[in-house]
Order: C-alpha cells, then sequence, then structure tokens
C-alpha cells in the first residue's frame, strides 16, 4: 500500500515547540542522566525554541540525548527528505547531530543519515538530505545533544522532494 504524501510540506508536528514538548520524545543513552530540558522564549525569531542540557558527570564521548519525532507514509515513494532548522548553544563541550532512524518494510530498524552540526553561540541554519527509497515505512527524526552544555533547536522542517 502506498501512502498519500504531499511534496513541499513540513512533515514534522510542531517543529517550532509552540505547542511545548507536544509530539516530540525524550531519549537518553547517557548513564544517569541529569536532564533539564524545556522551551525558553529564545528562538532566533523571538518565539519558543527548545532547549536541552544533561548534568551528568561525564565526557561528551559517554553523553548522547535528545528528542525524536516519528514521520510515517513514506512506503512507496522515492525522492528526497530535506532536513533544515536552526540551532544554538551554550558553553558546549560536544556536538549537536541530526540523525534520522528509518524503519523499512522489511522490518529492520537503519540508521540512515548521521550529521554533526556546527553549533555556536549565535544561531545558525543547519541542513541534511537523505533518499527515500521506497522501502522505508516510517522514520524518527532525531536532534541530539553529544556532550555537555546547552543546546537550542527551533524552526524544524522535514520536506520531502520527488
Amino acid at each position: 500500500r502506498e501512502d498519500a504524501l504531499a511534496p513541499g510540506v513540513n512533515l514534522l508536528e510542531n517543529p517550532s515547540f509552540e505547542e511545548g514538548l507536544e509530539h516530540w520524545h525524550l531519549f537518553s543513552l547517557t548513564p544517569e542522566p541529569a536532564l533539564e530540558y524545556g522551551v525558553l522564549p529564545v528562538g532566533p525569531d523571538g518565539g519558543a525554541a527548545l532547549f536541552l542540557q544533561d548534568h551528568a558527570p561525564g565526557t561528551p564521548e559517554e553523553k548522547h540525548t535528545g528528542f525524536h519525532q516519528a514521520v510515517c507514509g513514506l512506503y512507496g515513494h522515492q525522492g528526497t527528505l530535506d532536513i533544515h532548522g536552526w540551532i544554538r548553544g551554550e558553553g558546549l563541550d560536544g556536538e549537536g547531530r541530526v540523525d534520522v532512524v528509518a524503519f523499512t518494510t522489511a522490518g529492520t530498524m537503519e540508521l540512515r543519515l548521521s550529521q554533526g552540526i556546527a553549533v555556536g553561540e549565535d544561531w545558525s541554519e543547519f541542513g541534511a538530505e537523505m533518499p527515500i527509497d521506497g522501502e522505508v515505512a516510517s522514520i524518527w527524526i532525531r536532534i541530539n545533544l553529544d556532550g555537555n552544555g546547552r543546546l537550542f533547536v527551533d524552526g524544524l522542517e522535514a520536506v520531502f522532494r520527488e
């Protein structure tokens, strides 16, 4: 079965966090994380932005925390998924990262995209592309903080193009 998919439309729900963390899910691979996260009115346009910080001790290599959202309806489509957003950091020792985990029609889970994001003290735009091969049923788009410090994210987009 091929799902309907409108090219050029942002597939993410609540991409600018105006509804808080609705539709976003927290994860952490950090042993005993001490997380602080939420939404503050500090986005590049003055609106809401997600912030994330892990206060647990450890090196950047030991810490991996973030938020993800599932995007469904990709089966049977071939094209490219363009992922864009805004990011900045405070006191970062580590990096920001965007990952895309694909769930295929064969029942496998595969990391299809993992890209570090240059993070500075000022807001900067980032982007990544992921090919969609027709066998992907759904994906998770993850925004990660690998390390220490505070990460801010806003204005996320995941747009399919044929």
